[in-house]
């Protein structure tokens, strides 16, 4: 497929994604929420991760409050991204207190406070739990089109191990592809844990 048909395509399932999952209710978004949370607790890599970075949801994205709060609480080191709007990238930053530390940035999504940016070199990362608007079963993603995540992973030397957090819903059959887009190595759904077949789960 040629590259501007691959960009159309995409920023039509963009848009059909993101209708469709602002369409699900709070009350159906935390009860699948709470399920991609209790899934993502028993992955090994999870568990046995100290340094992970974990986006901060926002909107009808599945929910990452309780999952950063929880991880505090239980010792891990927890990094954030920040948008560096002008260089199109993520820089990375490690949270202590998550009502302490956040507030909302130019979009409205949480991030550190100027006074409490604490910089990390992603390639100190154990994991990184990673947004997206759609996945498939192959673990290709689909971000909202700016490129952060995909500069983010393939910027790193050692890249770290990667899960997708999102609905069933977001599960499509393709995701369309450019030479520059970045797998991941597995997606947590409410339903299902997904694992890209070259990755090394544990």
């Amino acid at each position: 497929m040629k590259a501007n048909l691959v960009l159309a395509e995409k920023a039509r399932l963009r848009e059909e994604i993101l209708r469709k999952r602002n369409l699900i209710s709070p009350e159906v978004r935390a009860q699948k929420s709470r399920a991609i949370m209790e899934r993502l607790y028993k992955l090994e890599e999870f568990r046995s991760a100290r340094l992970l970075h974990i986006f901060v949801s926002f909107g009808s994205e599945a929910s990452t409050e309780d999952i950063i709060k929880d991880s505090l609480k239980e010792g891990k080191r927890i990094v954030v991204p920040i948008i560096e709007h002008n260089a199109r990238r993520l820089i990375l930053s490690e949270i202590t207190d998550y009502d302490l530390d956040l507030a909302p940035g130019r979009w409205g999504i949480l991030e550190p406070k100027k006074e409490a940016i604490r910089f990390i070199d992603p390639d100190h990362l154990d994991l990184i739990l990673a947004p997206g608007v759609a996945f498939d079963a192959s673990c290709r993603r689909l971000g909202h089109g700016a490129g952060y995540y995909d500069r983010l992973l393939a910027g790193c030397k050692d890249r770290p191990f990667t899960i997708g957090l999102a609905y069933e819903m977001q599960v499509i059959d393709d995701v369309p592809v450019m030479e520059y887009d970045v797998k991941i190595d597995g997606i947590i759904t409410e339903e299902r844990l997904i694992k890209d077949k070259s990755s090394k789960f544990k």
